[in-house]
């Protein structure tokens, strides 16, 4: 049993030592993936931000359109009002 035992020991070390390379390559190619990943979050980081700006934009625009439509409609309004007083003024 113990000359199995040390047999078995043997073969794990063995493989342990054989599959090193490739455990080194594969925690690199993590490495490696985990910075690409980082650098795609602070992409995507850096795009949230702009999108948030170009949504204050958008409702400043709206805001300021409303208002242009508010200013327009009471011009109109009181071009009629005028328009009927100054028919009334200047008379047949």
């Amino acid at each position: 049993v113990e000359g199995d035992l040390r047999r078995v020991e043997k073969e794990s070390v063995s493989d342990y030592v054989s599959e090193s390379e490739n455990l080194a390559h594969l925690h690199m190619k993590i490495s490696a993936s985990d910075a690409v990943l980082a650098s795609v979050q602070g992409a995507l980081g850096g795009f949230q931000a702009d999108l948030g700006k170009v949504r204050e934009e958008i409702v400043s625009l709206q805001e300021r359109a409303r208002g242009m439509s508010v200013r327009t409609s009471n011009r109109k309004q009181v071009q009629r009002s005028l328009g009927g007083f100054v028919a009334g003024a200047a008379g047949p």
